[in-house]
């Protein structure tokens, strides 16, 4: 008894011929479809780890700006201070007055 006389079910003489018993072009596109799988089960991680590193250069992007603003800030205010009415703005904000100087808005008994 030789292979071929032994009765076959639908499925199995599909599987013959999508294997090489028949359509070459099913084949090719069941390649095609494994290799796809693959590569996307594959890609996955690196995926995942690009994210993780996106996230982590916005927020370090996200500070530098507001470090930079801080900075700024600052520079504006030393700037203020070292001028002769920047400093005495801020000396009166401490509560100086000059010799002669009545405080405004004070009641002198």
């Amino acid at each position: 008894m030789e292979l071929r006389d032994i009765p076959t079910s639908s499925s199995q003489r599909w599987f013959n011929q999508s294997m090489g018993h028949g359509s070459s072009k099913l084949r090719t596109w069941m390649i095609v479809g494994v290799a796809i799988c693959c590569g996307a089960y594959f890609a996955r991680e690196p995926w995942q780890v690009w994210r993780q590193q996106r996230a982590k250069a916005n927020a370090s992007i996200e500070q530098a700006e507001t470090n930079d603003a801080l900075h700024v800030g600052l520079l504006k205010r030393q700037a203020e201070m070292k001028s002769p009415t920047g400093r005495e703005k801020m000396a009166r904000e401490h509560g100086y007055v000059r010799q002669g100087e009545t405080p405004v808005g004070t009641d002198t008994p």
